[in-house]
């Protein structure tokens, strides 16, 4: 998920890109990211993509340059929600009375945090992400979504769409990662991979299956082959399940 933040005080704006860093780090939302931005038209260009979720971050009550206008925190919502009407917004601000005119621009607004609360910044930020993941990213039939793997200090991108399924490794805390060009071993668990993508399915303990890659079910021996040909097992457990999925009955 991307995290957008928007607010041309440098110094808060970095303050908490690295709060909400350590809540990534801690939550393992590893594939959520920050970005900041200073220019209101760079924000908007970037969101061009339909049927994505992002959580935006505004400063409200500062001013921005926009097509050479002047323009405001409420104006950037207002002009986000034209084109995402589904995404989060969180705004920041140092006057809480401000918080009156957002039901003026009928924004949707998830939360209003006051930027003199230092104490709880940290915590409402941590509430909203989790809130995201679990009220929104569940729910958004992606058309683009990707998962992220740092390997040898470069950032891989790879599109769900191309991943065939993860299997743990032998060495505890790790599992690899097989897709259509590669398989990649990485420290992750399953637990924290199965609810980033709706295509993903926990077939066994130790795998999780893309189920727009399945060729076929054996449900007899108990597995399923993908379509690179490799064979994952089914569990007792959720062989009913997966039955029910693909619609097979017992006569």
């Amino acid at each position: 998920m991307d995290i957008l933040l928007f607010d041309n005080d440098a110094s808060f704006a970095m303050e908490l890109c690295n709060k909400i860093n350590n809540i990534l780090i801690k939550e393992r939302f590893d594939n959520d990211f920050v970005k900041l931005y200073h220019n209101a038209d760079s924000l908007l260009k970037d969101i061009t993509l339909k049927n994505k979720v992002r959580l935006f971050l505004i400063g409200i009550n500062f001013k921005y340059t926009f097509n050479n206008k002047i323009c405001d925190g409420l104006w950037l919502a207002y002009k986000i929600r034209e084109i995402d009407y589904i995404s989060p917004i969180v705004f920041f601000s140092n006057h809480v009375e401000i918080a009156l005119s957002i039901f003026d621009y009928k924004l949707e607004v998830m939360d209003f945090i006051s930027k003199y609360d230092t104490d709880i910044i940290e915590k409402r930020m941590k509430d909203c992400i989790q809130i995201t993941h679990k009220r929104y990213l569940r729910k958004i039939d992606y058309q683009e979504n990707f998962f992220n793997v740092y390997k040898d200090f470069e950032l891989l991108r790879i599109p769900f769409s191309n991943i065939i399924y993860f299997e743990t490794c032998t060495i505890p805390h790790k599992i690899k990662l097989v897709t259509r060009e590669h398989e990649i071993e990485l420290y992750r668990s399953l637990k924290s991979i199965v609810d980033l993508d709706q295509r993903l399915f926990r077939i066994h303990k130790s795998f999780i299956i893309n189920k727009e890659h399945i060729l076929s079910m054996n449900v007899k021996e108990k597995y399923v082959k993908m379509s690179n040909g490799d064979k994952c097992p089914i569990s007792d457990k959720t062989l009913q399940v997966v039955k029910k999925e693909f619609k097979i009955k017992k006569y």
